[in-house]
């Protein structure tokens, strides 16, 4: 049986699954040592990575450490809320929960929605190999209703921050239209 330990959340133990196992999520995914970002970078620069790469999550490295996680959603809030050049440091989550290879779907999901978050960094002696999000487990028919009761309670979760983004992402929009129409009057 495979054990979370609360205070970082790493996946421990055996690994073994009779079904499939983490490692078999991330076979032929492009996120790991080679796609990444520090904690320096900048919001909007690593989301224009993330969007020419088509993930969602992206692994944060100091010194060759996994330090934390961004989700495109975090980067886009900090954005909205912030400025597009604010540092990942302050929009990542730290201490993402961390699975290996071998380490069961149904598990990584319970870990999921302990962190409040749709994906678990798979490592690999070490090192990253990659990121399993809900949506990865979710097509897989065996873990499809698990899946979405996590997604569902991370919705729920979310809800409060939702009507904050919500009411940023307005504000934005009202900034960028009052920007417009101000640049257009000024060419009069």
């Amino acid at each position: 049986m495979i054990h979370s330990k609360a205070s970082n959340g790493i996946i421990s133990g055996s690994g073994k699954s009779s079904e499939v196992a983490l490692g078999d999520f991330i076979k032929g995914k492009i996120v790991g040592q080679k796609l990444r970002c520090q904690p320096t970078d900048r919001a909007q620069a690593v989301l224009k990575k993330m969007k020419r790469k088509g993930v969602e999550y992206l692994p944060v490295f100091q010194g060759g450490k996994l330090v934390g996680i961004v989700w495109d959603r975090d980067l886009l809030e900090g954005m909205v809320n912030q400025g597009p050049t604010q540092r990942i440091h302050k929009l990542m989550r730290k201490k993402p929960p961390v699975g290996g290879l071998k380490d069961s779907p149904k598990e990584a999901i319970q870990l999921m929605e302990k962190h409040g978050t749709a994906c678990v960094t798979v490592v690999d002696n070490g090192k990253v190999a990659g990121i399993v999000t809900l949506a990865d487990l979710a097509a897989e028919k065996s873990l499809s209703h698990e899946a979405g009761q996590a997604y569902h309670q991370l919705s729920r979760k979310g809800e409060k921050k939702e009507s904050g983004y919500k009411v940023g992402m307005m504000v934005a929009g009202v900034l960028l239209g009052a920007g417009a129409l101000l640049a257009l009057k000024s060419r009069d």
